[in-house]
């Protein structure tokens, strides 16, 4: 990989939790204009290190850099280009779809939210415009990770960090978040995210990570396909394979 096009700087991670590995050594860059993939077996560290990159865990061992700046000199200023989803989030329940928006937007001073124009937008682009009166609290569980998601980007952050974020959501509206991540790919933002779903990334993604504790597989799309012309017809078959193996 152009180390001009690294964003995302990754050397001898290690994560420990008293005598438990998390994460063992792990290197890895992220290049901007590209959507990258993380998948693994349930407990293989993927919030972990997600975390991590997102400035919310520190390591034990090891550098995580973004733009070449070390994200444990000033994480607040990493947080101002970062947009996280995490898999757990919940909106303020007791707040409208516009209230909650409006108050997550007040803390990027770049985001003009006087007349909600940009909120209005972003309403409409993922149809929760017609709720934005009613209490996220009665919204479906779709309707809450579509909010969330919007609450993730609404900065237009340059990194867009999401931990199993099509969770909850019908295939419509996955369809309409996979559209807008590929037209930020396209305006050169870096994206990174984990997922269960081994279609959906395969389907979007240019880079795969498979990750259990440390890296197994890493990886462009193009020549994960070119093994598939031989004896490997999916990434499901792949990441079988080299699970098996590990």
């Amino acid at each position: 990989m152009d180390s001009q096009n690294t964003v995302i700087s990754i050397k001898h991670l290690y994560k420990t939790y008293t005598d438990t590995v998390a994460l063992r050594d792990i290197c890895l860059n992220i290049a901007s204009q590209k959507i990258s993939g993380i998948v693994g077996p349930n407990g293989a560290g993927k919030t972990t290190l997600i975390r991590i990159i997102s400035t919310l865990l520190k390591p034990s061992k090891g550098s995580v850099k973004i733009n070449q700046q070390d994200i444990l000199i000033d994480p607040n200023e990493t947080r101002k280009i970062i947009g996280y989803l995490p898999e757990d989030a919940s909106p303020y329940l007791s707040l409208t779809p516009l209230e909650n928006l409006r108050f997550y937007s007040s803390f990027y001073p770049s985001v003009n939210i006087s007349n909600d124009q940009l909120i209005a937008e972003y309403l409409k682009k993922f149809d929760l415009h017609d709720l934005k009166h009613k209490k996220a609290g009665k919204l479906s569980k779709g309707m809450k990770q579509k909010l969330l998601f919007i609450r993730s980007i609404i900065h237009n952050p340059d990194i867009i960090i999401l931990d199993e974020p099509f969770n909850g959501m019908d295939p419509t509206i996955r369809l309409s978040i996979k559209k807008f991540l590929r037209e930020k790919k396209n305006e050169g933002k870096t994206i990174l995210f984990s997922s269960h779903n081994l279609l959906e990334v395969e389907n979007l993604c240019d880079q795969i990570i498979i990750l259990n504790k440390e890296i197994l597989l890493n990886e462009n799309i193009n020549s994960i396909q070119r093994r598939y012309n031989k004896n490997i017809k999916s990434l499901e078959d792949l990441y079988l394979e080299i699970l098996g193996k590990s």
